[in-house]
């Protein structure tokens, strides 16, 4: 391989490294940024139907008079067929505006009116992932540009020369074919001694 293609792979191991380390801090700090909108109550499905299984004491969904066993009958005057729908009901509604259910509790249906807070949606765990992550990365990344560097073809293996003078003459006499680009510098690159 000569120094031109070298340099040109280097270059591009490179910036495909760079490039990918910007798109996973920019994904991370999205990530990590963004806010969701939150009720604090958590359905499943029952024999029943959709059902509040907890609800989170500080909660819009306490504050809205909420209770673990409720069970849901409409969301925003859609009927509530299944947990998703229950659990993106924030989500479809613009931001500050409140999402309208409709609950049963002991036979007796209510109507009640939750307003979603904003809060993060990643732990502050992810903080620390991304400090690893980039570490890892940013420390990996030297060594793989020095292996790019280093790489030579798969059928060229660096071997010591040959010890007797035997061994030279042997090694003089059996020249591989021309063809192999491996074999275009015999100066630093020797074909490995046959026994």
């Amino acid at each position: 391989m000569n120094r031109r293609t070298h340099r040109s792979r280097l270059a591009l191991i490179v910036a495909a490294s760079v490039l990918l380390a910007a798109f996973a801090t920019l994904s991370f700090g999205r990530r990590i940024s963004q806010r969701a909108p939150w009720v604090g109550v958590e359905w499943v499905e029952t024999g029943l139907g959709v059902t509040a299984i907890t609800v989170d004491p500080k909660s819009p969904a306490a504050e809205g008079g909420l209770l673990p066993g409720d069970v849901l009958v409409s969301v925003g005057g859609r009927s509530a067929v299944s947990v998703l729908s229950a659990a993106d009901a924030a989500w479809r509604v613009p931001h500050g505006a409140a999402v309208a259910l409709t609950v049963k509790r002991a036979g007796v249906e209510r109507q009640m009116s939750l307003l979603p807070v904003r809060r993060h949606a990643a732990p502050t765990l992810y903080g620390y992932l991304v400090l690893i992550g980039t570490a890892c990365f940013a420390s990996g990344l030297p060594h793989a540009t020095l292996r790019a560097s280093k790489s030579r073809d798969p059928g060229c293996v660096p071997r010591l020369p040959p010890a007797s003078a035997a061994s030279q003459r042997a090694h003089r006499t059996l020249r591989p074919a021309r063809s192999s680009a491996c074999w275009a510098d015999r100066s630093t690159r020797r074909m490995p001694p046959t026994s």
